[in-house]
């Protein structure tokens, strides 16, 4: 299993429907899974009319079970699993921040990427996290950027978002130690020459999600032809951060075939 966290810096960049339509087009090396672990909470259950009964607060119980077993127990993603229209697989997020932020603090409190389900199928499934906006003091969104294998910072274009886009990356390198695993997408409009901008942020820049609004609206749950959204300036964007994304998964799926 690869893990990509994708986090927001201030000014609500869109980080879940950039996850969304990252996910809708991973490459086939291995299936692809949306968590959802934004400490102020999900928005897939309230947008797509699922439940919340099976989602990250069923897996959190299940690691919680499963680590009182040992320390090398995990249990499985499947039954946490919920698909959207499409088919792309999601671990939901609570919807209220209370219950989110009860989940946060449960998942600084498990053994080491033992909530992941890292045992059978599982093993075979790379994970999209959706970190929602970078928080200080949410420990289990701090674990969760700790561990993965890549990080993926979202930010607009414009003066504020980049000053707050700078701040987010130093505290993401204090956080991992360097920036040698964190990127930096940004979503237009952009005020500024993206390579400058990525340039004052300090990070490598993956790519650039642009202003559609009927793309986002169908990434949203709004209704529409699966025709067109392939074939919208958002998807086409999107392909390009899941091929750089994916690139760590596609490595590892090589060697395991070899």
């Amino acid at each position: 299993m690869t893990t990509v966290a994708f986090v927001g810096a201030k000014g609500a960049p869109g980080v879940t429907t950039t996850v969304c339509a990252v996910a809708a087009v991973w490459p086939d090396v291995r299936p692809v899974v949306v968590a959802e672990c934004d400490p102020a909470g999900g928005d897939l259950a309230a947008r797509f009319g699922l439940g919340t009964e099976r989602g990250m607060a069923s897996l959190v119980l299940a690691a919680r079970a499963e680590a009182g077993r040992g320390p090398t127990s995990a249990p499985s993603l499947d039954p946490h699993v919920q698909e959207l229209p499409g088919g792309l697989g999601v671990v939901v997020g609570p919807v209220g921040a209370d219950a989110a932020s009860v989940v946060d603090q449960q998942l600084a409190l498990l053994p080491a990427r033992s909530w992941r389900g890292v045992d059978g199928s599982a093993d075979r499934e790379d994970l999209v996290i959706d970190c929602g906006r970078l928080t200080p003091d949410a420990p289990g969104q701090r674990r969760i950027l700790l561990e993965a294998d890549l990080v993926v910072l979202v930010a607009r274009g414009d003066a504020s978002s980049i000053v707050n886009g700078r701040w987010a990356a130093d505290r993401l390198a204090d956080l991992r130690g360097d920036r040698s695993t964190t990127r930096l997408v940004l979503v237009e409009p952009v005020s500024f020459e993206p390579g400058e901008i990525a340039d004052v942020i300090g990070l490598p820049l993956v790519g650039c999600i642009p202003h559609d609004t009927p793309a986002a609206e169908t990434l949203c749950g709004v209704p529409s032809s699966a025709r067109s959204l392939a074939r919208s300036a958002l998807i086409t964007a999107a392909r390009k951060v899941a091929h750089d994304c994916a690139a760590p998964a596609v490595a590892k799926g090589l060697r395991n075939a070899s």
